[in-house]
């Protein structure tokens, strides 16, 4: 296993990482490292047209890469942290590699941001780090650092264990455009949760 203390170093220079959060266990690696994107998509098998989200530290940090809308605003301040992921446009210039970017249905450039609910080493989350489930596309997520490696077929990958994780589906996934919203992937948060807001639902 991996010391903790060697985490935030690994990451910093280029390597990927097998990182707890408040859902399942996820691969983490710089979201500007073209050579660690590659390999994330490569040990996944993920499709490519498949963007990963991009973590950040606050709101502040969010406003940085992409342009927050009230309501986006709202919803960061009342979940985060927390296993929701916020699909927003993308502010320009654009300085991550290129798949960390989606376009939505006005052709913007957007960010899928995430800020996970968890404690990790010191400088991790000041980094801009993509994060993607650890898992093998198509297989069932992954609440152990042994189920990871299991499932991706690779044994050396660095990781910082947190035991076996309680039980839980991963972040809910939404796009947010003024006061529309559209549900991208179903998760640990509902439609009920968001009952508080005055939300235009999308339901195309």
């Amino acid at each position: 296993m991996t010391a903790p203390s060697r985490i935030y170093p690994k990451l910093k220079a280029g390597a990927i990482c097998i990182l707890p959060t408040e859902t399942v266990y996820g691969l983490a690696a710089r979201a500007d490292n073209e050579d660690a994107i590659d390999q994330i998509y490569a040990l996944k098998d993920r499709d490519y047209d498949k963007p990963l989200a991009l973590c950040v530290k606050d709101l502040t940090t969010a406003r940085r890469v992409a342009d927050i809308s009230p309501l986006a605003r709202d919803l960061a301040e009342h979940f985060w942290p927390g296993p929701l992921t916020i699909v927003v446009p993308a502010r320009l210039p654009r300085r991550l590699d290129y798949r960390m970017y989606g376009v939505n249905e006005d052709g913007q450039s957007t960010l899928a941001l995430r800020r996970p609910d968890v404690r990790w080493p010191k400088g991790v989350k000041d980094l801009p780090l993509a994060l993607t489930s650890a898992n093998l596309a198509g297989d069932p997520e992954c609440y152990s650092v042994e189920a990871v490696w299991q499932s991706l077929g690779a044994h050396n990958i660095a990781a910082l264990n947190k035991g076996e994780l309680a039980k839980a589906k991963p972040s809910t996934i939404i796009s947010v455009s003024e006061n529309s919203v559209k549900i991208l992937r179903a998760g640990d948060l509902d439609v009920e949760d968001f009952a508080p807001f005055n939300i235009d639902w999308d339901l195309s």
